[in-house]
């Protein structure tokens, strides 16, 4: 009997091939303003949208992280189902009890005081609670969230949407810790409740896993800012931490420091004994550096064998006798390889960076110029110097 062909999978395959066509189109258009917000502000944009696609609304996630100056991350979520379970959970309880057991998500009901009704097994695997341990809990009980950087604890969402009586997203870099003590990046909200007449009942929070995006968005940060070889800060990463330096510079007249570096017969090595060789002198010097400074100073590489540090809240004189502190243990430092021993130098151009400097460009000038002075002078030698500055 000849067959035709399903009505759902030619729906199915229109809802994709729409989707993609939409992601395509909105990537220059609709969403082409939140992408450039995000470039200029450094700071991770989320919002929700819905399309009609085959007869129903499709809503999706957005989440569009800065990876570098011009580079974003940008991670469409289907979150339907948990639109559609927001929607549905007050009109029959059931029907919800079916979803909260299929849906991808972890979810959490509680009454109007905050405490359990409902988890599902996605909830009950993330927070290493049964449904029958946790019913009638109070939730920071069995929900145990901190900041990711900070290590606080974190408001509790659920708490906030019943006071607040409105849709509260958890915060950035939230952390969820199990039962069991294990660490899971999540993402998501929490939402009051409504009976018919409108008034609050409960709360619904719904959460995922998102531990390994997050861990790939921090490795591809990482590297869009620090150096593959030495893993020290890159050019880029330098330069913005320098221009915030000068900005603070310009409002509040903290004493910084510029310094370059340029290592003393790093080409004779690298000629003579290979580009690994090269390679694992940088290795070694760049650890020699890191050693030698505060830890509120950062150094940089900034290309081939030149170095830059910035030291903070530091006066010049104190520089200058970092600076020779620096250049002593690079003369006594010995480089060993195959067998031989080489000893190197280095020229360090030192520049104070206060409110009397015009512009950054001026004072990355004036290092660059300080620093080729102390090697035309014979090398293994510090000048000091300063930037054009106002008259």
């Amino acid at each position: 009997m000849p067959t035709t062909p399903n009505q759902d999978e030619s729906c199915d395959s229109d809802l994709a091939e729409q989707t993609l066509q939409y992601l395509w189109d909105a990537a220059e258009s609709s969403l082409g303003e939140q992408m450039q917000q995000v470039i200029a502000t450094g700071k991770v944009l989320k919002f929700e949208y819905s399309l009609s696609m085959c007869g129903q609304d499709v809503w999706f996630l957005a989440n569009i992280s800065p990876i570098s100056d011009q580079t974003v991350l940008w991670v469409a979520r289907d979150i339907s189902d948990r639109k559609r379970l927001e929607q549905e959970l007050f009109q029959e309880k059931e029907l919800a009890q079916v979803t909260l057991q299929s849906i991808g998500d972890a979810v959490i009901t509680t009454d109007v005081h905050g405490q359990i009704q409902n988890i599902n097994p996605v909830a009950e695997h993330l927070t290493g609670w049964t449904l029958d341990e946790a019913k009638g809990k109070p939730l920071p009980e069995i929900f145990n969230i901190i900041h990711e950087t900070t290590r606080e604890p974190a408001e509790n969402p659920v708490q906030q949407a019943l006071r607040e009586g409105r849709i509260v997203a958890l915060a950035n870099h939230t952390v969820l810790i199990s039962r069991e003590g294990t660490e899971y990046g999540i993402e998501d909200s929490a939402a009051p409740i409504r009976d018919r007449q409108g008034q609050v009942v409960g709360a619904v929070m719904v959460f995922h896993d998102v531990t390994q995006s997050r861990s790939l968005n921090h490795q591809l940060s990482w590297q869009a800012s620090h150096d593959p070889l030495t893993r020290l800060a890159n050019r880029r990463k330098f330069d913005q931490t320098l221009q915030d330096a000068f900005q603070a510079v310009q409002q509040d007249n903290p004493k910084h420091v510029l310094c370059f570096l340029d290592l003393d017969r790093f080409k004779v090595i690298n000629d003579t004994c290979g580009h690994a060789a090269g390679d694992e002198l940088l290795c070694q010097v760049a650890q020699l550096l890191q050693q030698s400074i505060r830890a509120s100073d950062t150094v940089a590489r900034l290309g081939g064998d030149e170095f830059g540090i910035l030291l903070t809240q530091c006066p010049l004189e104190k520089a200058e006798a970092i600076a020779e502190q620096l250049r002593q243990a690079i003369q006594a430092f010995r480089f060993q390889w195959a067998g031989k021993t080489f000893s190197i130098g280095v020229s360090i151009g030192l520049v104070p960076l206060d409110s009397e400097s015009l512009k950054i460009e001026d004072v990355l000038g004036a290092a660059d110029a300080a620093c080729y002075a102390a090697k035309a002078k014979g090398r293994n030698q510090i000048k000091v110097t300063k930037p054009m500055t106002q008259s």
